[in-house]
């Protein structure tokens, strides 16, 4: 999936927003994501889930238990220090929500990844599906771009490693 987002394009500093999706059959999924402009701009990343128990783990990764006993690791990697939180039921600003009918609400985690980021920026979160529900993430290392953008990853554990290009 390649999708674009135009919609600052009219702002002072054009900005656009990028975000491509790949599935790399059956192991896990990456999500690149580039914003691209001159300025410098408070940029968020955030995944809402079900009522599940959504943990920060060791940096960069936070674990997500499901109700049938499954775990799903998520790490974030940015051309930029990222922040993370989890937000659970807040009102101000509203986060971490869900509802299963309309006019009832409840309290859900939402994982947010936040920097404060000159652009042009890149962030790639990998999704992992865990089968053997480990206690802890495999070791990932990154690949950079000429820019210092991160351009890919190695499993470190199999060797594996998987680059996208720059545009």
């Amino acid at each position: 999936l390649d999708a674009e987002h135009d919609a600052y394009s009219g702002q002072t500093d054009s900005v656009i927003c990028r975000r491509r999706v790949m599935f790399v059959k059956p192991h896990f999924w990456l999500l690149i994501d580039d914003v691209e402009g001159h300025a410098r701009h408070p940029i968020e990343v955030a995944f809402q889930f079900a009522p599940i128990r959504v943990t920060r783990g060791p940096h960069p990764w936070v674990r997500a238990d499901t109700a049938k006993g499954h775990v799903f690791w998520v790490a974030a990697f940015a051309s930029e220090p990222l922040q993370t939180k989890v937000a659970c039921g807040e009102l101000v600003p509203m986060r971490g929500w869900t509802s299963s009918d309309y006019g009832e609400r409840q309290p859900a985690p939402m994982l947010i990844y936040s920097s404060l980021a000159t652009l042009p920026w890149r962030c790639l979160t990998l999704l992992l599906p865990d089968a053997e529900r480990s206690d802890s993430p495999p070791s990932v290392s990154l690949l950079y771009d000429e820019a210092h953008r991160p351009r890919g990853l190695t499993f470190e554990e199999s060797g594996t490693s998987l680059a996208i290009d720059g545009h």
